[in-house]
């Protein structure tokens, strides 16, 4: 993200300068690996609770979730000229934060998702201004674990007076997908790891993933032949 505030009438792709990356930095994690190790799971960590793929298709359930679920009516008061699948379908509560598998099971088709999904976020944030994402606001009803990532926020997002509701800016909003997007792939490598697969990217230094209280064990180093 930029380190520096463009004035407000820049386009707000300048805060999040590397959030068309997102996708790459998947692609590159999930290349060459089999079915079997992107559906493996453990119960010994939660983090490994979710397998690679299911980690991959709630990053694009989630974008979408976000993007047209809460802010589609603001943002796309005339709808979102997307071609592809019923995009109905990507908002569905049904699949526990993923997108529905009688759909999206190949991983090439959830790269797909994730990528089309990004490439909305992209274009939402070439539209919008550095002042219309920090003036435009929603007020959600959000789960306690925010007590913990508002933490990594620094401007944005804010208790609302009802309890358990707070009121989270559009610019915040991009932030926490972009956080969001960063635990995941963490949580991608370690799950290779936990496989004596190696992780190939080398992640940005900020997100939720380093916030203290964050759950950053690692597997044990498999054991030698």
């Amino acid at each position: 993200m930029a380190s520096t505030t463009p004035p407000d009438s820049t386009p707000a792709i300048t805060l999040f300068p590397t959030c068309g990356q997102v996708a790459n930095l998947v692609r590159a994690e999930v290349l060459g690996l089999s079915d079997e190790q992107l559906d493996w799971v453990s119960d010994r960590w939660r983090w490994s609770a979710w397998s690679i793929r299911h980690q991959v298709s709630h990053m694009a359930s989630l974008i979408y979730m976000w993007l047209l679920g809460r802010w589609g009516p603001q943002l796309f008061p005339e709808g979102t000229g997307l071609s592809g699948p019923d995009y109905e379908v990507l908002l569905s509560v049904e699949h526990g934060g993923h997108l529905d598998e009688r759909v999206f099971r190949d991983m090439p088709d959830i790269e797909h998702a994730l990528g089309t999904a990004v490439h909305l976020a992209v274009q939402v944030l070439r539209k919008e201004t550095v002042a219309s994402v920090r003036e435009r606001t929603l007020v959600l009803e959000l789960g306690p674990e925010w007590e913990l990532l508002q933490q990594a926020h620094q401007a944005g997002i804010r208790p609302a007076e009802e309890p358990g509701n707070w009121e989270i800016s559009l610019e915040a909003t991009f932030r926490h997908l972009h956080f969001e997007c960063i635990a995941h792939v963490y949580n991608i490598q370690r799950i290779k790891r936990a496989q004596g697969l190696i992780a190939v990217c080398d992640l940005p230094h900020e997100g939720y993933h380093l916030l203290p209280g964050w759950d950053r064990t690692e597997p044990d180093p498999p054991a030698a032949p």
